[in-house]
Formats: structure tokens, C-alpha cells, sequence
């Protein structure tokens, strides 16, 4: 299995733990598998867990076992924002260049500005959460990112637009489906 470059996990409902020594422990059906997951896979580049009904102390878990994955496909979960800024210490986030948070029921962008501080980070899917206002941006943020997905949320002013164009790299932003008001000019 060393030359999987995805792996999908979607839909099981698998325990993580971690030993004395940092080795990530499956704990399956009341029985736990002992497996060095980073070097049985350690040629994985994309990671799909959705409908696990994980939150964001479950990914730091994951981070530890599956370091070197650059792509995180986490939809429909427990990704609320309320948790993320006390759970992950930055500096574990940094190998993410693709971050797909799709319905996590995330409502607040000020979690969101703290993932603008993963320096590889080049892609976001935020689409079919509970976003209403980007807010101020912090400088320096975002930095690397080229390509947004803020799709199905509830931003109901133009104003998001010229917000997240602040972002240097952007090329790509969806939109679709906000309530965004006509603005009469």
C-alpha cells in the first residue's frame, strides 16, 4: 500500500487513540489494531473522511498519523468553528495545500482566518456551511491561495466579493447560491 495516493474513509465510524510513544492505534468493533499508518502509507497525498462524525480534535489526531497528506476532504462532520482555534497548534497544519470543509455547519470566519495562516494552503471549500460576513482579514493571510469555494452560505452583501479579493493569488471563487442582495448602482 505504499503507492496509494488516496484513501477514503468515508462513512466508517473508526476510534483513533494514540500510545505513550505517539503510534495512532485503530480501535474498531471494541478491538484495537496497532498500525504505523505513516509508513504503511506513507505515499498518501489525499485523505477522505466523510460522514465520520469527526470534530477538529479527531484531525489533530489524524494529523499525527497521516502527517504527510496534503489533501483533507472532510465533508459533512462536526468541523464547528467554536473548537478549532483552541484544538490545532498551526505549525500541524502546515503540509495542507487542499482543505475541503464542505457542510460542517462552520459559522464564523474568524476560524477560518486562522487557517488563512497554513502557508501551503492553496485551495478551500467552504461551500453549504452557515457563513454570513467575511469580516476583517488579517495581513499576511492567505497568502497562497488560489482557489475559494463559499458556495450555499448565507452572505447577503456584495461586499464579500472586494473582501476576498484581498487575497494575492486568487484566481477562482465561487459563489453561486448566497442570498446576495442586488445592488443598485
Amino acid at each position: 500500500m505504499r503507492e496509494l495516493e488516496e484513501l477514503s474513509l468515508s462513512g466508517n465510524r473508526l476510534a483513533l487513540l494514540q500510545d505513550s510513544q505517539g503510534q495512532t492505534q485503530v480501535l474498531n468493533d471494541g478491538v484495537t489494531h496497532e498500525i504505523d499508518v505513516a509508513q504503511v502509507f506513507s505515499s498518501l497525498k489525499t485523505l477522505v473522511v466523510n460522514d465520520m462524525d469527526l470534530d477538529w480534535k479527531a484531525l489533530e489526531m489524524l494529523l499525527g498519523a497521516f502527517s504527510k497528506v496534503n489533501n483533507w476532504i472532510m465533508l459533512n462532520n462536526r468541523m464547528n468553528d467554536k473548537a478549532l482555534l483552541e484544538a490545532i497548534a498551526i505549525e500541524r497544519l502546515q503540509n495542507i495545500k487542499y482543505f475541503n470543509l464542505e457542510n460542517n455547519g462552520v459559522e464564523s470566519m474568524e476560524s477560518i482566518h486562522y487557517l488563512g495562516e497554513i502557508k501551503g494552503l492553496e485551495r478551500l471549500t467552504l461551500k453549504n456551511n452557515r457563513l454570513e460576513e467575511v469580516g476583517v482579514i488579517p495581513s499576511g493571510t492567505f497568502q497562497n491561495l488560489t482557489w475559494l469555494s463559499i458556495e450555499e452560505n448565507r452572505f447577503t452583501h456584495c461586499r464579500v466579493i472586494t473582501q476576498l479579493l484581498q487575497f494575492p493569488l486568487l484566481e477562482k471563487l465561487y459563489i453561486r447560491k448566497n442570498p446576495i442582495e442586488q445592488v443598485n448602482g
